[in-house]
């Protein structure tokens, strides 16, 4: 519930794709304002893994495919609040096919049916708590278009050496009106804890090459960030030991 204010779901629907499955929420279940909830359906299985989530409901009946599905919410009125049908061909994150992974909305505020803005949790995803990627989405993506290239790190996957090549363009110092400008380039794991940064410095327009070396990191997905000026680009790696 990302509204200001508490929202009473006593009554509302959940269901998938099969219209004859339907999980209706309790009585006097109230959804305060920045909460959240998790519809489980199997509460004791949920609990065994996230003992210290609490605001937790179930259980319902039918399952959730891992190889695509519809999932809908219905309010009291029978009108549809919310929808996602995701699916496990790109441009969706292919890890959770069937790998222990869960799906992920990187910013609960993005457009839910957007494919870009899911991403691959850490096996268990966020489970009753804000979706703590929104510190490293794509800000920026569609404005970017000109003033930089971030390319995809080669090798990939790696393990343990690879390689971030990136352009500076000149346009990107006619935007900002500068004869150099500000790089960073961070690595992140996929809770979006910062693991370290590759670049800090004025940089002039130019092709550059940046050398990640992760001998101590455990294999999963990682995220490379980079920002120039007020221009940002996130890029998914993976890091296979």
């Amino acid at each position: 519930n990302a509204s200001g204010f508490d929202v009473n779901i006593s009554g509302y629907k959940f269901r998938d794709s099969d219209t004859s499955h339907a999980f209706i929420v309790s009585d006097n279940t109230n959804l305060p304002a920045d909460s959240y909830l998790v519809i489980c359906r199997n509460t004791g299985k949920f609990r065994s893994i996230n003992p210290d989530v609490e605001n937790v409901i179930g259980n319902f009946e039918f399952g959730l495919s891992n190889s695509g599905d519809r999932l809908l919410i219905y309010d009291t009125n029978g009108r549809m609040v919310d929808s996602v049908e995701y699916s496990d061909a790109a441009p969706w994150p292919m890890e959770p096919d069937g790998t222990g992974a869960t799906l992920s909305l990187m910013d609960h505020t993005t457009d839910n049916s957007n494919p870009e803005n899911w991403t691959s949790s850490n096996m268990y995803g966020t489970p009753g708590k804000d979706n703590i990627l929104t510190g490293i989405k794509n800000q920026y993506q569609q404005t970017i278009t000109g003033a930089f290239n971030l390319y995809q790190n080669y090798p990939n996957p790696f393990n343990p050496v690879t390689f971030i090549n990136y352009k500076l363009h000149a346009s990107l110092l006619q935007e900002t009106q500068q004869r150099n400008v500000l790089v960073v380039l961070k690595i992140f794991d996929v809770l979006g804890n910062e693991i370290t940064t590759l670049v800090n410095e004025y940089q002039r327009p130019g092709n550059y090459t940046i050398k990640f070396d992760a001998p101590e990191l455990s294999s999963g997905i990682y995220y490379y960030r980079i920002q120039a000026g007020a221009f940002i680009i996130v890029k998914k790696m993976i890091l296979l030991k």
